[in-house]
């Protein structure tokens, strides 16, 4: 049967209702119609079998006798039973008086339309026709089945062989595979099959012996002799309705030829060549590795005969044997006619080292080769060895006026000139690419082929700055190495020296002090921020190395433990008050030299002023004074009259002293000292502050920073300054002064003279304290 005929021959009668006895449209004849559906399964494909033809007989229908009729479209609903759509089909009669009549829908994959109805494979598609007389039928096929089923599907193609990228040394082919088909099925018979299946090699189309499997699988086969070469054969299998199914790019390749060395282009042995295994295909990496040769063969090879001790090779450099450790094959497209040889140690860098086949070398076909050699080609780069050498002694090369670089290799390269280094000033961001390559001063060959010098030479202040030093160099093989990177300064692999044309100017701290045994330092935190900029710390040399100093004109010795801050001790009896002049001359990394004066100022240690106002003032001092006599501490006269305070552990708690006109006007009493202990209450008579030189806590000294006891209830409390640097009138919050205890409530005197809650406390005044429980205050810092 043709592959596009129809399924079956149209069977009709397979519904047949019959009226009997029953009156029909009017008459007492027996009458009968019937529905039938031309085939079972039908294709979406345009170009397979995608059109099923309904037959309806009739009678009924039969209006004129002489010519033909037709029934309207209306009447036959022809429906998607899965998605639910529908077209109308409009009826012919097949003749004259026949009481026939027949019309075809399609199917299509795309768009419902006309009598072309929308189905996908496996949808299945009925057809219902209504009498005159009312009465709707189904339309059934020839197996009685009430619709069609969409068939769109191809066979199934399955066991191929040869199989794809077969070598066989055997010319004789036998091409086969099963075809099987769900739907419809390749064929009822064994010409039918054959007329449906093709196998084609190298492009010539042959019609195969078909054997029949069973349940509706079928070998289809042709057996070939073909010339030693790579051929290709593919297979086309059609169902009964033309659904297609094509296995193409099959490949087989008759092998007759043992594998033999590559001896010329990229595919010849080659030193420094290693496997990438990480893609499908794999690939083959100029890597450079002086363990590593490639062997190229002019065939795939079999992985089964590469011994993985690499005792198949020889590699002999100068008639010498080089020790192998492995040798490696890899089933990737790119890789399998190569071997990958490892050697236990590295070659020197121009290695050519013959390649000797000593086993049995087998292609995928079964070949197989034992004699062979090959001189490798130099894959391998050059080692470049760069050096600087400026001014500087330590650290990144450095210079204060000029740089050489000297390059040497371990082969010999390609005689480079004078431009081939370049040096540029690295720019923000790291950048190198957008600026001027500097202009060398000098070249030299050292020798020939292996080592060479530049100078270059820095005379202006904008000299100063980070360089980049890039080179690449070839080796006689034509293998290129490079030293540096071109241009991201910051990389690892980039080169750098610095151009350092002076010394960063020194600080002095303290600038002035009041305190005569003050440490002086000299840091010189300038000196690596000469030149940075970016993200990169451009100047890298911080420190320097000081080869003098004076002070007011006598040598006087420092130390440091950075080389970046100096500090100068005071001289035995304190530095005197006033100006000194110190002169220091330093040295940096780079050779630069500087000398400068710079000076300090001791000054006398200025007394704690105390702000007071007639009437009663509670004050305290901030430290220790120098006599803590009342009458040392407030002069006979200085307007204050009266001196109290309070003490939980004296007797009735107050210690009070007032002045004796008759002894010089002098305090008097039960309170004779006045300290930083507690806090006082003062009765003045006007706004003359109270002056006390508090002298510095020195530890040297053994005085410790001092605390303050407070005892359970009230409690006079002084503001203490553990620096020694607060005036009078500093301030705190209360809680921060008061941290290291819990104070149950702080009052001061307010401006009106009252008693009053203290959120603040100032170095000068006293305040009242209320304890739960005995504890000490250690002020804060």
């Amino acid at each position: 049967m043709n592959k596009f005929a129809k399924f079956s021959a149209l069977l009709v009668a397979v519904v047949t209702l019959v009226s009997g006895a029953m009156l029909y449209m009017g008459t007492a004849s027996a009458q009968s119609v019937s529905v039938s559906l031309g085939q079972k399964y039908v294709s979406n494909n345009a170009v397979a079998d995608s059109t099923v033809t309904v037959t309806v007989t009739d009678v009924a229908r039969n209006g004129n006798a002489s010519s033909a009729d037709t029934v309207a479209a209306s009447a036959t609903v022809v429906k998607n039973l899965t998605t639910g759509e529908t077209v109308t089909l409009g009826l012919t009669e097949t003749g004259a008086n026949t009481g026939i009549f027949t019309g075809t829908y399609s199917v299509t994959s795309s768009t419902t339309t006309g009598t072309t109805i929308k189905a996908a494979d496996g949808e299945t598609i009925n057809v219902s026709y209504t009498t005159a007389g009312n009465l709707t039928i189904v339309a059934l096929t020839s197996d009685s089945v009430a619709y069609s089923t969409v068939d769109a599907t191809g066979p199934v193609i399955s066991n191929k062989s040869p199989v794809d990228a077969t070598s066989s040394r055997s010319q004789s082919q036998l091409f086969q595979a099963e075809v099987t088909d769900a739907g419809i099925g390749v064929g009822s018979t064994a010409s039918a099959v054959q007329g449906n299946n093709t196998i084609t090699v190298d492009s010539a189309a042959f019609s195969p012996v078909v054997t029949d499997l069973g349940s509706g699988s079928w070998r289809i086969s042709v057996g070939l002799t073909l010339s030693e070469a790579a051929h290709t054969w593919s297979i086309t299998a059609l169902d009964a309705l033309g659904n297609s199914t094509t296995a193409t790019g099959l490949d087989v390749e008759i092998d007759l030829t043992p594998p033999a060395l590559v001896t010329s282009g990229s595919d010849k042995a080659g030193t420094g060549e290693t496997a990438d295994t990480s893609t499908t295909a794999g690939a083959i990496t100029a890597a450079s590795n002086r363990k590593a040769i490639r062997v190229g063969f002019s065939d795939k090879l079999s992985g089964a005969s590469i011994d993985a001790d690499g005792s198949d090779f020889r590699i002999l450099l100068n008639n010498a044997d080089l020790d192998v450790e492995k040798a490696e094959w890899f089933d990737k497209t790119n890789l399998n006619d190569h071997v990958f040889i490892t050697l236990k140690n590295d070659m020197p860098a121009d290695a050519t080292p013959v390649v000797r086949i000593v086993g049995d070398i087998q292609d995928d076909a079964g070949n197989t080769t034992a004699v062979g050699e090959i001189t490798a080609t130099d894959g391998l780069k050059p080692v470049i060895t760069a050096t600087l050498t400026g001014t500087s002694t330590s650290g990144r090369a450095a210079t204060s006026e000029s740089i050489t670089l000297a390059i040497s290799t371990d082969e010999t390269v390609v005689a480079p000139v004078i431009s081939t280094a370049e040096v540029k000033k690295v720019g923000t961001n790291n950048n190198v690419a957008t600026t001027t390559a500097e202009v060398a001063n000098s070249f030299t060959t050292v020798a020939a082929g292996t080592s060479f010098s530049w100078v270059y030479k820095f005379s202006d202040a904008g000299d100063k700055g980070l360089y980049n030093v890039y080179i690449s160099l070839t080796d006689t093989a034509g293998n290129t190495q490079t030293s540096g990177h071109a241009s991201d300064a910051g990389n690892t692999s980039a080169t750098l020296f610095e151009v350092d044309k002076a010394v960063g100017a020194v600080a002095v701290s303290p600038s002035s002090t009041d305190d005569a045994e003050a440490f002086v330092n000299l840091a010189y935190t300038a000196e690596d921020d000469e030149y940075t900029t970016g993200a990169l710390t451009h100047d890298s040399h911080s420190t320097v190395s000081v080869s003098s100093i004076t002070v007011d004109g006598t040598a006087a010795t420092i130390n440091t433990i950075d080389n970046i801050t100096y500090t100068l001790a005071a001289p035995t009896g304190g530095w005197t008050v006033g100006e000194h002049t110190v002169a220091i001359t330093a040295v940096d990394n780079a050779g630069n030299t500087l000398s400068e004066e710079k000076k300090f100022t001791v000054t006398t240690r200025a007394a704690l002023s105390i702000a007071l106002k007639p009437g009663f003032n509670l004050i305290s001092l901030s430290g220790e004074p120098t006599s803590s006599d009342i009458n040392d501490v407030i002069a006979s006269t200085h307007p204050i009259n009266m001196v109290m305070t309070y003490d939980p552990s004296a007797a009735g708690g107050w210690l009070v002293a007032e002045r004796n006109p008759d002894n010089g006007n002098k305090f008097e009493g039960t309170l004779s000292t006045i300290d930083s202990s507690t806090a006082y209450l003062v009765r003045t008579t006007t706004f003359q502050a109270l002056e006390v030189l508090i002298p510095r806590v020195k530890l040297a000294e053994r005085a410790l920073p001092r605390t303050v006891s407070l005892s359970s209830g009230w409690n006079f409390v002084p503001v203490l300054d553990l620096s020694g640097d607060q005036a009078a009138g500093a301030s705190q919050n209360a809680s921060t002064y008061f941290g290291s205890v819990s104070e149950v409530m702080v009052l001061g005197i307010d401006a009106e003279g009252h008693l009053a809650p203290a959120s603040t406390v100032e170095v000068g005044k006293g305040y009242l304290v209320y304890m739960d429980s005995a504890d000490t205050l250690v002020p804060p810092q």
